[in-house]
């Protein structure tokens, strides 16, 4: 895929991918979704998204023998191939969320990557490494691999993927990465001291069992039994569902899979129930809403620092076209922390939390 915009792929199977090949390998693509998918013996990559790709979500897919890298996050493009030209990055704004992933050498590639997040997922045995920090093209002009996140995430390992978890390379800034509500077990070590995290994290798990229904099973259960250590402890940033489409709990569980779902709950697909869709998050430059369920013509956004301030330059009026809209917040020169959204359509107002790093 090669400059292509505004797309979608789900529900798609891939299988038996060939060696030094990528099952999709996207080159300058943007504003993009992967979801419901699934994918099976991979050659060197599943997904690769290189050549200034950016604003691509990648949610509830299913990653079985992902080959070198699952997910590579970034890339080595040639020059001429980058969309834009001018492009400093092979990849931002890239968001890997609530996927399942067992095998493949290192699930997880950030590879030239800068501002992307991988957040609850499930990582099942890896076969070298869980994750790799690469800067693979190193001209002058491109920013170094740096500030990513990893959050909410479950890596369970055994003895291939244990010392060390992950794989650093030169010409990278691991010290920038973000690790955050993680949990890491090695399945055959109980005394096993962690994972080689480049930078202290935040709210770390390791050594407790998640306590999986059946992840060794063919297809594995993933669900946590609610006694679970992974019941809310996760940390909140997004509205998106989890692996079996159902909504996360506030606070969510690590992983896929929300272990303790809410038994009642107003359906987001009822006539006139607005649902806020952001990414990325953190956010960084741009702030990407999709809004579906809107009554109204129109639909006005305002945002609002955590004191409760509205930030009056930033408020936005969108089109609503059968319901649903979509645009852009400029974030950049935005101090970090939490703010809300507050989204009106006339008739219905409904608030967001937003993370900005």
């Amino acid at each position: 895929m090669s400059g292509v915009d505004n797309f979608v792929v789900r529900y798609c199977e891939f299988r038996n991918g060939s060696p030094g090949g990528s099952m999709i390998d996207m080159v300058g693509c943007h504003f993009g979704r992967f979801e419901d998918n699934r994918f099976e013996n991979g050659g060197s990559n599943c997904i690769q998204a290189k050549g200034g790709t950016h604003d691509i979500l990648i949610t509830r897919n299913r990653f079985y023998r992902g080959g070198q890298r699952a997910i590579n996050i970034g890339g080595s493009t040639g020059l001429q191939y980058f969309r834009p030209q001018d492009a400093d990055f092979e990849a931002k704004n890239i968001m890997v969320w609530a996927n399942i992933f067992t095998g493949a050498v290192a699930p997880i590639g950030y590879v030239g990557a800068v501002r992307c997040a991988v957040l609850q997922n499930t990582i099942y045995l890896p076969e070298k490494w869980a994750v790799r920090i690469l800067q693979e093209n190193i001209d002058a002009r491109f920013q170094q691999c740096g500030e990513n996140l990893f959050q909410n995430n479950i890596v369970i390992v055994d003895d291939r993927a244990d010392a060390p978890t992950f794989n650093i390379g030169p010409n990278t800034r691991p010290e920038t990465f973000l690790f955050t509500n993680n949990l890491w077990y090695h399945i055959g070590n109980s005394g096993w001291s962690g994972p080689n995290v480049p930078t202290p994290e935040q709210n770390g798990i390791i050594g407790r069992d998640p306590l999986l229904r059946g992840p060794a099973l063919i297809d594995g259960d993933f669900r946590p039994l609610q006694n679970s250590p992974v019941v809310g402890a996760g940390i909140a940033t997004e509205s998106l569902s989890d692996f079996l489409g159902q909504p996360f709990n506030d606070p969510p569980s690590i992983g896929a899979i929300e272990g303790d779902p809410p038994t009642s709950r107003v359906s987001d697909a009822l006539p006139g129930s607005m649902t806020i869709t952001v990414f990325p998050q953190p956010s960084r430059e741009l702030l990407h809403l999709r809004l579906a369920g809107l009554r109204g013509g129109m639909a006005t956004v305002d945002l609002y620092d955590i004191t409760g301030k509205r930030l009056h330059r930033l408020r936005r009026s969108l089109t609503a076209v059968n319901g649903n809209a979509s645009g852009l917040l400029p974030m950049g020169d935005l101090p970090s922390g939490l703010y809300y959204i507050a989204i009106t359509d006339g008739i219905q107002t409904k608030l967001h939390p937003v993370v900005h790093r």
